[in-house]
């Protein structure tokens, strides 16, 4: 496969006597996709209007270049995609934790209430 569809027409851009004009000197710009299939052409001639010059060349002088779509800033989907996960893990660990009040934060509880305990043994 060549990339071009066969049932794309080639509709040249530039006029004949403008080519002539140029002493047959254009250029032509292949536009590709990113997978390589060619999606344009583009013909420029350096005369811009027929003033009925006639030419001496013999030959084309063609100068062809190939443009590829610049590919800009893309979103970094990977660590979106991570960062949701653990987000989604730590919900999930959360809600798994069933044990009461007491039973979570006994280690926190356990202090106070001791220093509190031996504050009092005094009075």
């Amino acid at each position: 496969s060549s990339g071009i569809n066969a049932e794309w027409p080639l509709r040249p851009g530039v006029r004949a006597c403008s080519l002539i004009e140029s002493d047959l000197t254009h250029s032509l710009n292949i536009h590709m996709d990113s997978t390589g299939y060619v999606t344009g052409l583009s013909l420029y001639s350096t005369a811009e209007e027929c003033t009925g010059r006639i030419t001496t060349a013999t030959s084309f002088n063609t100068e062809c270049s190939v443009s590829f779509p610049i590919v800009g800033a893309s979103p970094d989907v990977h660590s979106f995609i991570s960062m949701k996960e653990k987000e989604e893990k730590k919900k999930t660990d959360e809600s798994q934790d069933k044990r009461s009040f007491l039973a979570k934060y006994w280690m926190y509880i356990l202090p106070v209430f001791l220093l509190l305990m031996m504050s009092m043994g005094g009075q």
